[in-house]
């Protein structure tokens, strides 16, 4: 079990990989190389398309690794939301 959260163009069109990878830039850079590797060391798994951006971590993670995701998935949401038009796809509640 995972806590995910998925970005989805909202009224906008899907947005072409260098525009996606862009925005997904400026998440790392905000956030920093050693702290977005400590959330791939604790399993934060982060895929991309045209079509969305999809984070998730383990359930299991340390409530500090949790604090962080959140951290970075609000951000995410921030950048998305300004550069692409992007929203979050249903709720952020975490699923199987």
């Amino acid at each position: 079990m995972s806590y995910d959260v998925n970005l989805v163009p909202g009224r906008s069109a899907p947005a072409d990989d260098r525009t996606i990878a862009d925005a997904w830039g400026a998440v790392e850079d905000a956030f920093g190389e050693d702290r977005m590797e400590a959330l791939e060391d604790a399993g934060m798994n982060v895929v991309w398309n045209p079509d969305g951006l999809f984070l998730s971590i383990p359930y299991s993670v340390s409530e500090r690794a949790r604090a962080e995701f959140d951290a970075v998935a609000e951000r995410a949401t921030h950048e998305f939301g300004q550069r692409l038009g992007w929203v979050v796809d249903g709720d952020t509640s975490s699923r199987a």
